[in-house]
């Protein structure tokens, strides 16, 4: 009897291996994701705070490796582009690929942006990031913007008078990512030997305040106190760096994104999965491994060990 169960047992095994060999599949709604990643790759992400509790990183270093860690963890099937922000511009580097056939590819990218790549010095964020949020469509259906910044606009903003908004007909979604420590340090010079800014080499108040250039002297523009400038710029401290979080998420509020802080390892690989960024598409999955794994449980159900009789002792 017990021979008759073995064979049974195994029987239905080869049966479940043949299955498994010809990988059946079947048609199932999956999430995907299609992601736009745009790096800040101006001088003040040259900053070592970017981490709490880290040793000392750049916000540019930190912002590659979160996106590494993100992109190892979407599945298959999703789709990346990478794309560099300076001055009020987005550019795009590639359009959307296949994460994980392209991720080695994705990853030599990722090693390769840097400062050199810039085309100005000024970091005007607010408009780069509706730049990116107005480019996004054009790269595919469902596509999300990633946004990795300090939020350090340089030129600084006019309190009043700021970039706007203007949605376009597709509505767009995805992350504000917020790069940088809470203390303001001194912005480094990329490719110098340990140089940094000096509070006269960087713009200390908006160019509103400065007013328009003129023959011989700024001339003050309509509407906007200028009477104070010069104090204004001894006072400033915009050679210095910090993540402006509450400036980032205003931004947020403004555009629908997300906000979320990158102080701690993989932040931004949970964000990514998030289902509201999310969409569904419908495609085949395959059976093959159940059916070799139920094989597997008919090997070991054919040799398990059969109760016996004890033995008793005089």
């Amino acid at each position: 009897m017990k021979d008759r169960s073995v064979l049974l047992w195994l029987a239905a095994g080869a049966v479940l291996v043949a299955l498994a060999s010809l990988n059946p599949t079947v048609e199932l709604p999956r999430d995907r994701f299609r992601y736009v990643f745009v790096f800040d790759i101006t001088h003040s992400m040259y900053v070592e705070d970017a981490a709490a509790n880290q040793a000392p990183i750049t916000r540019l270093a930190w912002a590659q490796a979160e996106v590494r860690r993100g992109l190892a963890e979407l599945p298959c099937g999703s789709q990346v582009s990478i794309a560099v922000f300076t001055e009020h511009r987005t550019f795009v580097l590639f359009t959307p690929v296949e994460v994980c056939r392209h991720l080695p590819d994705l990853d030599r990218v990722l090693t390769d942006i840097d400062w050199r790549m810039a085309w100005a010095a000024s970091s005007e964020v607010s408009k780069g990031l509706f730049a990116s949020l107005r480019l996004a469509p054009d790269l595919g259906p469902d596509t999300r913007v990633v946004f990795l910044t300090d939020g350090h606009e340089a030129p600084p903003l006019h309190e009043r008078i700021r970039p706007r908004f203007r949605a376009g007909s597709e509505p767009v979604g995805g992350l504000l990512a917020g790069i940088g420590g809470d203390v303001p340090v001194p912005i480094p010079k990329p490719g110098s030997d340990g140089d940094w800014y000096s509070h006269a080499e960087v713009a200390q108040v908006d160019t509103y305040r400065l007013g328009r250039v003129a023959t011989s002297v700024n001339e003050p523009l309509v509407g906007v106190d200028g009477s104070d400038v010069e104090a204004r710029i001894a006072a400033g401290n915009e050679h210095l760096s910090q993540l402006r979080e509450s400036h980032l998420k205003s931004l947020a509020a403004q555009t629908g994104l997300g906000y979320v802080r990158l102080d701690k390892p993989g932040i931004l690989a949970r964000n990514l999965r998030r289902r509201d960024l999310a969409y569904r598409e419908t495609g085949p999955v395959s059976l093959g491994w159940l059916f070799g794994l139920a094989a597997l449980i008919c090997v070991v159900l054919a040799h398990r060990p059969t109760g016996g009789g004890s033995v008793r002792s005089a």
